[in-house]
């Protein structure tokens, strides 16, 4: 399998999750994609079983709290795609 570059990860992205997506940003190394919570069952099923995805392992789950924002905690899901 042919590993994906962050472009075309991102428009996978948004063509698999279509309105469960809602942003994805590359840095350091690392793709975080933001996801309406609500969502998170389905987009996690897609990432796992989707081909061009594959994210089979889930590395930790952890919470982030931004005491300035309204909506001040995120809840932050680490996964692993060993073919990607």
């Amino acid at each position: 399998m042919d590993i994906i570059r962050f472009d075309q990860l991102s428009t996978l992205f948004k063509e698999v999750l279509g309105p469960d997506f809602i942003n994805v940003h590359y840095q350091l190394g690392e793709v975080t994609l933001t996801v309406y919570p609500a969502s998170i069952v389905r987009v996690l099923t897609i990432l796992s079983d989707h081909h061009k995805c594959e994210f089979k392992q889930l590395i930790d789950i952890t919470a982030v709290d931004y005491p300035t924002r309204q909506q001040r905690f995120e809840v932050v899901y680490h996964l692993l795609s060993l073919s990607q």
